[in-house]
């Protein structure tokens, strides 16, 4: 599945990427919504799974993502929390074990199949 993860701590993306790449997913960083955006024109992918830190970042992605129908996996402080701009069917909260990561893939894949 190509997987587009977009986050402006460099450390958080590239452990995302290694995380996905090793899951035998083809992932793209894109590390802020200028290059998730023309990352997007470029090669769309399946899904993304966007940094919600800092959450004006996150609107600007979501909302292009959204355009395309792309499925989104927001990982936010917060998970309880939640407003219009950034709503996703797949929030995860920071910190969280890569199987969860993994799991929300795997469902947000099924989800997008049926």
């Amino acid at each position: 599945m190509r997987i587009m993860v977009v986050a402006a701590d460099v450390l958080l993306g590239t452990a995302l990427t290694m995380y996905l790449e090793e899951a035998g997913h083809a992932v793209v960083l894109a590390e802020g919504p200028d290059q998730a955006t023309r990352l997007l024109a470029d090669e769309p992918p399946q899904l993304a799974v966007v940094d919600g830190s800092p959450a004006t970042v996150a609107e600007a992605v979501i909302a292009g993502l959204r355009q395309r129908r792309i499925g989104v996996i927001l990982l936010t402080d917060d998970a309880a929390g939640t407003d219009d701009a950034t709503e996703s069917p797949l929030r995860l909260e920071k910190p969280f074990e890569p199987r969860r990561l993994a799991a929300a893939v795997a469902e947000l894949a099924g989800s997008m199949c049926a």
